[in-house]
């Protein structure tokens, strides 16, 4: 599932996103295998809940995919997302 898993993101009308990775490399866990990884900007918290505090560099909106490259239907993935909005 790491691996066949992608996260794609796209800030403010991108025609190519900024982001299109699988999940195990995007949030630090590896391609192949989990490894609950656990650091400052991405990893795995104690409830094995996927997190990312990275910044994310949009004016007016983000498009976020996750796109299954899976044989099979992937079931029980739940998201959210939360935003603090930062002032110049």
């Amino acid at each position: 599932m790491l691996t066949n898993l992608w996260l794609k993101i796209a800030f403010d009308g991108e025609t190519n996103a900024s982001v299109y990775a699988p999940i195990g490399s995007f949030f630090g866990m590896g391609q192949f295998a989990s490894y609950p990884t656990r650091s400052l900007p991405v990893g795995l918290d104690s409830n094995n809940n996927l997190y990312c505090y990275f910044p994310m560099p949009f004016a007016r909106h983000a498009i976020i995919q996750l796109i299954s490259k899976r044989s099979i239907f992937t079931t029980n993935i739940y998201s959210e997302i939360q935003y603090q909005p930062f002032t110049n």
